[in-house]
């Protein structure tokens, strides 16, 4: 709680309040970001799987790429000079 007197005539202002340690407001801060960190741990954990398939992933993301891949292909070989020797 902090209060305030303002005296005019001689220009001074004496404020009465709880000092609070460069310490200990680290650690109220250090509290608040562990404490932000484990709701998004929490939050992230609801959309995503306990178990991530990395082959089966790899797997959708070569499906799904592979008619551009197939079409780059043939644009490169159908552009360019090709020569057999």
């Amino acid at each position: 709680m902090s209060s305030s007197n303002i005296k005019n005539s001689s220009n001074t202002i004496n404020i009465n309040a709880q000092y609070i340690s460069e310490s200990a407001s680290f650690k109220t801060e250090n509290e608040s970001l562990k404490e932000q960190i484990r709701y998004y741990k929490k939050y992230i954990k609801q959309y995503l799987p306990d178990f991530i398939d990395e082959k089966k992933m790899l797997k959708e993301q070569l499906l799904k790429n592979f008619p551009t891949f197939i079409r780059t292909l043939i644009v490169n070989y159908t552009t360019k000079k090709h020569s057999v020797r």
